[in-house]
């Protein structure tokens, strides 16, 4: 799984896949300061996007690559 979490932040990068939902979404609801760092991410499951979208999740760094970048920042 390519999520790292720490008190401040949650990190997603290369592939993430469905396996990160449950860990992910308990996090954001535990840390609703928290942001998500995107900057290294490269492919990302439409149930995480979800979650991300439901809590309004704080993006502090978004994905370099310009059309992911614009299907994520859509919901977001």
């Amino acid at each position: 799984m390519a999520v790292e979490l720490t008190q401040e932040q949650a990190r997603l990068s290369g592939y993430v896949g469905i396996d990160a939902v449950e860990p992910l979404f308990s996090w954001l609801l535990d840390h609703p300061g928290g942001e998500v760092d995107l900057s290294q991410l490269d492919h990302l499951h439409t149930a995480v996007w979800q979650v991300l979208v439901a809590v309004r999740a704080r993006i502090a760094a978004w994905p370099d690559d310009e059309g992911l970048k614009c299907w994520l920042m859509s919901g977001l």
